[in-house]
């Protein structure tokens, strides 16, 4: 079956719509570009297949299952961040205003605090339960803790569990979690199927840096890991509340095309707040050990994680280490 069979197979839901069906097998020939995906909003499947291709399958396996996210500002004042130097899976987004929100992925092995802890978004309703069973934030516009509610999804907020602390900083960037002792207390975790799958990439372009200039971004790949710079200057974070700062690295970086539309409503400053396609196709990079490998990815539905396939059509996931994705909006590019 080739790339573009695969696509279209995918794709033969009746409510998708033709535009997208011919957008994503577009993708797969070689066309960067990706129109808005039409489907119903907190619209689900009572699938339950595996995402990805078999373990059988050249490069790609088994992949991470979160149990607990944290929704994790980065404005400024919110920097250094405590803890994401550590969990197995940071995902970045932009917010609004020009400012980007990480979910904060961690499983059994979770440790310390992480914050500071910050409100949902729109595009969370698309990502969970995928991501993890429950998530830590503290509050959300009305609509989207429904969809979330309705997904399975199990909510933690400042109110409702006694693993939050308040730290002296200030505003509302002052709240954090403490992920090891809500992981070990939390019962009925039921890991989902994994969001991304694990395995190898090809690679075969170098890639010993990477930048996203729209969002201020660079990663400089040294001593085996690639090391993360905000507008030049490098990303600090924390391991503890006023500890000692370190760089933020990763092992796996890796960039996916969405396509961006509004959210229906703004921030408290009138600025716009955006949601994203993470349901459709599109293009991606991912960067492992200096080198680059391009391809393109596909998400059925919020039952199903993402599937990932390199430029001939082959399956491919991500090796062992930390784990950063970001959701480029298309147009943004990332460049190496």
């Amino acid at each position: 079956m080739t790339p573009v069979d695969r696509l279209k197979q995918f794709f033969s839901d009746p409510w998708k719509t033709s535009t997208t069906i011919l957008a994503v097998v577009a993708v797969a020939l070689g066309v960067v570009a990706l129109g808005p995906n039409e489907q119903p909003t907190g619209s689900t499947t009572t699938s339950t297949s595996t995402p990805g291709s078999s373990p059988t399958d050249p490069g790609v396996s088994d992949g991470f299952r979160g149990l607990l996210a944290v929704k994790i500002d980065n404005a400024p004042l919110a920097r250094p961040q405590v803890g994401i130097g550590r969990v197995p899976l940071l995902v970045e987004y932009m917010a609004e205003g020009g400012i980007t929100r990480f979910i904060a992925v961690v499983d059994q092995s979770a440790e310390g605090l992480l914050g500071p802890v910050r409100s949902l978004r729109p595009v969370d309703a698309d990502l969970f339960p995928l991501l993890a069973p429950t998530i830590a934030s503290t509050g959300g516009q009305p609509f989207v803790i429904r969809e979330i509610d309705a997904g399975g999804t199990t909510r933690v907020e400042p109110d409702t569990t006694p693993h939050f602390m308040i730290a002296e900083r200030p505003q509302p960037h002052h709240y954090f979690v403490d992920a090891a002792g809500l992981v070990a207390e939390t019962p009925g975790f039921n890991p989902a199927d994994p969001a991304f799958p694990a395995g190898s990439l090809p690679g075969g372009t170098s890639a010993p840096s990477a930048s996203v200039s729209e969002w201020g971004l660079e990663f400089t790949f040294e001593n085996d890991a690639y090391t993360r710079l905000q507008d030049a200057e490098p990303f600090q974070v924390m391991e503890e509340v006023d500890g000692p700062t370190a760089p933020l690295t990763h092992d796996v970086l890796v960039f996916l095309e969405v396509g961006q539309r509004s959210a229906g409503y703004t921030d408290g400053a009138g600025s716009p707040v955006f949601t994203y396609d993470v349901i459709g196709g599109g293009g991606m990079v991912a960067l492992h050990d200096g080198e680059a490998t391009r391809g393109t990815w596909i998400r059925r539905s919020h039952a199903e994680g993402f599937q990932f396939f390199d430029e001939a059509g082959n399956p491919i996931g991500l090796p062992d280490g930390r784990v950063y994705v970001a959701l480029l909006p298309q147009g943004v590019e990332v460049e190496y």
